[in-house]
């Protein structure tokens, strides 16, 4: 009688122990994990939920930031508080993104660059401002121009990592402020102008250095080629065969994130801003963040390096204002390509060192071939906030 009362209370031990999840005091475990900046709080223990309860679940963004999501298995993707029902162990994400404006700083081959958060939505498109274009998703935009100093670094990462270019890009557009291009510093080591922009490369070599950059801070590259990461620039023999994904790797802006994030001025009605969508916008005929438009030198030469103040070579990023989304050189100093189609070629934004003022305003628009370059081109990058 009393081996079947000690048979039965074994049962009863073991009955108990499967419903903690057979780990005794452990349970099931809750991974959390987070991109951006914020605190997750989880209520009980990441290491010991009973199997078929819930952990409640809070994302708190820091200052600066905002949620956006989560990634994983949990009642409402989209609520900064929802529940994850423990039916077994499971890894949790919470999805930090910059509010609008934002700067978010990152670091490639010790060379450090910054980004700055732009809303999605709906605005004034063309010079007189009667059309509209909408983004549907937030982005992020490089602060600067692509220098020579981050475009050499993270060529030398990519060439050792199994990446190709069409071109080696230079170190700006001239030799210090003259007229004649210093062609044999083409791919050569920064030196002293190492903050100009990159020039001398072309469309295909601006995605695959994307794509490069994108691999080398551990994100999932978005250009691919014919069913593969795009590595190779002179790979590719049609523009229009590269397929840009939804990753949140680096990239071009499309043409309409490009002036999207030119126009932006959030809730600055000042200087002939134009309302749309609840957001304030620079006009059409002015240069990215000047107070007036491009037929004024003063207010044109405050934001831009173009052909009445630059002496005929790029200058360094960010020595003119920034606009109102905090991002420098939108017009002026190099034209930047985007990733949309223009024409038989892509698009051109922004004007150069060496156009006049009427190339200066955030509408204008123009095409290249995508295999051309010239000394008053370059390219800045984007991020998606998906």
């Amino acid at each position: 009688m009393r081996k079947a009362y000690l048979l039965w209370l074994l049962v009863l031990v073991i009955m108990a122990t499967s419903c903690l999840g057979g780990g005794g005091s452990s349970g099931l475990r809750l991974t959390i994990l987070k991109e951006g900046e914020g605190i997750v709080t989880a209520g009980g223990a990441t290491n010991g939920y009973v199997p078929r309860t819930y952990a409640y679940l809070e994302a708190i963004p820091a200052t600066g930031w905002r949620f956006l999501r989560w990634e994983g298995d949990v009642d409402n993707p989209n609520a900064a508080k929802t529940n994850a029902y423990m039916d077994k162990s499971k890894t949790i994400k919470a999805i930090f993104a910059p509010q609008t404006g934002t700067q978010s700083s990152f670091t490639a081959g010790g060379v450090s660059f910054a980004m700055r958060a732009a809303p999605a939505a709906t605005f004034p498109i063309w010079y007189n401002n009667t059309g509209t274009a909408t983004v549907a998703t937030a982005f992020c935009v490089a602060e600067t121009q692509v220098t020579y100093e981050l475009w050499y670094v993270v060529r030398q990462w990519a060439l050792q990592n199994g990446y190709t270019f069409a071109n080696a890009g230079l170190e700006g557009s001239t030799t210090g402020g003259g007229s004649f291009p210093n062609y044999s510093n083409i791919g050569k080591p920064p030196t002293a102008r190492r903050q100009e922009p990159v020039t001398m490369v072309n469309w295909f070599d601006s995605i695959v250095w994307c794509n490069a950059l994108s691999e080398m801070l551990g994100l999932d590259p978005v250009y691919r080629y014919l069913g593969s990461v795009l590595r190779n620039a002179a790979s590719v023999t049609d523009a229009a065969d590269v397929i840009q994904g939804s990753t949140r790797g680096f990239r071009l802006p499309t043409g309409h994130e490009w002036e999207l994030a030119a126009r932006y001025k959030g809730s600055d009605s000042s200087h002939g801003a134009i309302l749309r969508g609840g957001l304030y916008w620079t006009p059409g005929n002015y240069a990215s963040g000047a107070t007036a438009n491009y037929e004024n030198t003063a207010a044109t030469q405050a934001v831009a390096w173009y052909d009445v103040n630059s002496l005929g070579s790029t200058r360094n990023v960010k020595t003119r204002l920034p606009n109102g989304l905090g991002v420098f050189d939108m017009s002026g100093n190099v034209s930047e390509w985007c990733f949309t189609q223009h024409g038989q070629g892509r698009m051109l934004r922004g004007g150069a060192y060496n156009h006049y003022w009427y190339h200066m305003p955030v509408s204008e628009t123009s095409g290249l071939n995508p295999s051309m370059v010239q000394l008053s081109q370059g390219f800045r990058f984007v991020r998606s906030q998906l």
